[in-house]
């Protein structure tokens, strides 16, 4: 999966983004009704400074190409994720992603770990619960779960359009992705929500949500 980090830099592209009451804003005209089997969608992450990142399926990098790309520089790059067998440790390392700045108060947490986990976290939890959550959309993009779900999360946590404290000593990342027709008219908004253990730096979950429910 190669991700293309676009600048909203001309009339058609540009986005006037802003997050208000929980809703998210943008100029960008919508369409009622977005069918996959008449036109293809395109799942397009949008920060908060109204940059876009593009996800594009079945394109992943290798290993040495993904660590050899600066992700502040050049865009964001397609994360691995290391498989986690039957017989795997709750706590092997999956992924370990970059964060923003989390909100005052909160330890700075610069790399949250995706990690195997079990039922209650990381990465089987977020198969057993999640996996159904993030298949819908990404099958309407032409993707699989595990690109799409990894695209909003290394998304969401680089630059969420909130972040919070929330309960059991956690940190609440919120990101917006939208469904685009091929006109790039706006059909559905997707808010990926993922916590992050404050003290354990371990990702907890992560689904996507309608709204940006659950910050301030």
């Amino acid at each position: 999966m190669r991700l293309r980090k676009l600048l909203a830099s001309s009339v058609v592209a540009a986005l006037s983004v802003s997050v208000i009451g929980g809703t998210f804003q943008s100029a960008r005209a919508e369409f009622v009704s977005p069918d996959s089997n008449v036109d293809q969608l395109t799942a397009v992450y949008v920060a908060p400074d109204g940059s876009e990142t593009t996800y594009t399926p079945g394109n992943s990098m290798g290993v040495e190409e993904m660590l050899s790309r600066n992700s502040a520089a050049q865009g964001f790059v397609g994360p691995i994720w290391a498989a986690c067998g039957v017989k795997d440790p709750h706590d092997k390392l999956v992924h370990q992603y970059d964060a923003g700045a989390p909100p005052m108060g909160a330890e700075f947490l610069r790399k949250p770990n995706l990690k195997c986990g079990n039922e209650k976290y990381g990465y089987r939890h977020i198969k057993l619960e999640h996996m159904d959550d993030w298949g819908n959309i990404a099958t309407r993009v032409g993707g699989n779960w595990r690109d799409f779900a990894s695209f909003a999360i290394q998304s969401s946590l680089e630059a969420p359009a909130k972040a919070c404290l929330g309960g059991n000593n956690e940190i609440i990342y919120l990101g917006v992705i939208e469904l685009r027709n091929s006109n790039g008219l706006v059909g559905e908004r997707y808010y990926p929500r993922v916590p992050v253990g404050q003290s354990t730096n371990n990702i907890i979950t992560a689904f996507p949500q309608k709204d940006l429910a659950g910050c301030p």
